[in-house]
């Protein structure tokens, strides 16, 4: 299973370049660091290379807070976190995280085969 995530700045309609971003595994009752990053200029985060991503649940945490107001501007949610379950090694992971100063979306792209059982 590859993980990848798209960040849009639905504020001024551009990609969110420079965001830091932490992905987590839950295990048992704790979280355990994946990875961490930042978002390229075109707001992704590439598949992270030479990590296995497992069947599990998983935490996204995405930097806001300086990202706006180094543009001037206060965010409600200083920081974005997501979390959510990946049930299907065979089926590739693809977050498009939608962000203003007030509010964030999250849709998952999935490509792979799909057990519909």
């Amino acid at each position: 299973m590859k993980f990848s995530a798209h960040i849009m700045d639905r504020v001024f309609g551009i990609p969110a370049a420079d965001l830091c971003i932490v992905l987590r595994r839950q295990q048992n009752a704790e979280w355990l660091l994946v990875k961490s990053g930042q978002t390229g200029a075109d707001g992704r985060v590439a598949d992270w290379p030479g990590q296995n991503f497992h069947v599990g649940i998983y935490q996204l945490e995405i930097e806001i807070d300086g990202y706006y107001s180094s543009m001037g501007m206060t965010a409600l949610n200083p920081r974005v976190i997501v979390e959510f379950q990946a049930f299907d090694s065979r089926v590739d992971l693809h977050m498009e995280i939608l962000i203003t100063t007030n509010s964030f979306q999250v849709y998952q792209e999935i490509s792979g085969s799909i057990d519909p059982t």
